[in-house]
């Protein structure tokens, strides 16, 4: 049995398109519709989206999309699915009989499998025998450290509400987390730069749904506070986000 492998010398890339491609698909009570609407494709097995298109290009699909099914509370999940390790990975795992998928890279295997407590980074020991072979592999799953590091993970997935002004240039200044609506890849957040007028907001096309994750990379100030409960206000201030009020 191989030992485990080390993601880094693995090459393994989580969320990291190789060819530069992904794809984005969505499903539910409200998918078929909601496709319809926005002429997407049907994928089978009740999953419409789009296959193959350029990372760059997602969100003027994704974007629209994710907006819509909020302002409409509609009942659909969304998934993107850059072309990397971690998505072909997760295609044998949904494809497979008992959930799990295996990975041959130049430093070794990588193997993965479902879990019961849905997404999330889960603490892995090995236990080996007197040549040093692997004999078990063991996880943690629900302690409150690791709980929390999956809502982490979970909302980086998720969509927030930002202004079209911060798209524009303009810092956030500040940051509301709302009652997410029913839709799962909402977050609730929303992000505004303090400038926007009355007409401004009244415009839906001035307020674009960005992922979670995407606003960290370009604002990593929101990494403190992504994780705060709903109903709280933050204004920017200094070089951190402080309660406002």
């Amino acid at each position: 049995m191989q030992d485990f492998v080390d993601l880094g010398t693995a090459d393994f890339r989580a969320m990291e398109s190789a060819d530069g491609l992904a794809d984005y698909v969505f499903w539910g009570a409200d998918a078929a519709k909601l496709a319809g609407e926005m002429g997407a494709p049907e994928l089978g097995e009740g999953h419409y989206g789009w296959l193959d298109v350029a990372v760059d290009d997602i969100g003027a699909k994704a974007g629209p999309l994710q907006a819509l099914a909020v302002e409409r509370s509609l009942q659909v999940g969304m998934d993107y699915r850059p072309h990397c390790n971690l998505n072909r990975l997760n295609a044998q795992i949904r494809a497979s009989q008992d959930h799990t998928g295996e990975l041959r890279l130049p430093a070794g295997r990588v193997v993965g499998c479902q879990n019961r407590w849905g997404d999330g980074l889960f603490g892995a020991a090995r236990d080996v025998d007197a040549d040093g072979r692997v004999v078990r592999v063991r996880m943690e799953l629900g302690t409150e450290k690791r709980q929390a590091t999956m809502r982490q993970v979970r909302i980086r997935r998720q969509g927030a509400i930002l202004t079209k002004a911060i798209l524009d240039g303009e810092p956030i200044r500040f940051a509301e987390r709302l009652d997410p609506s029913s839709a799962p890849e909402d977050s609730g957040w929303f992000f505004s730069a303090g400038v926007e007028t009355p007409e401004f907001m009244a415009d839906s096309s001035n307020l674009p749904v960005e992922a979670v994750g995407v606003l960290l990379r370009d604002h990593p100030g929101l990494e403190a506070i992504i994780d705060a409960p709903v109903g709280t206000l933050f204004r920017h201030e200094g070089e951190e986000f402080v309660v406002d009020g």
